[in-house]
């Protein structure tokens, strides 16, 4: 069985780390996020998304299921000054 994971927010410091540690694990790595990530290979799956409120048709279109690992990372780095 083929390894799927989706990536919430991986364009940040912690999602680019993750994207990339992710990527050797998994067959399938899908990143959603407003912004293409620095970090591509042709595993990934790129789908941009400008409203965050819309996730669930996101998630019916990229065909996640429950053995599709999540991760979440959206919020997780301060901007600096803050």
């Amino acid at each position: 069985m083929q390894r799927k994971a989706i990536v919430i927010g991986a364009t940040g410091l912690v999602g680019q780390h993750l994207v990339k540690q992710l990527s050797e694990l998994y067959d399938t790595l899908i990143v959603i996020a407003r912004r293409p990530p620095r970090y591509i290979n042709a595993s990934m799956r790129f789908y941009q998304i400008n409203d965050f409120d819309n996730l669930s048709e996101v998630f019916a279109s990229v065909g996640a299921d429950r053995t599709t690992d999540a991760f979440s990372c959206l919020g997780t780095t301060k901007k600096a000054g803050w």
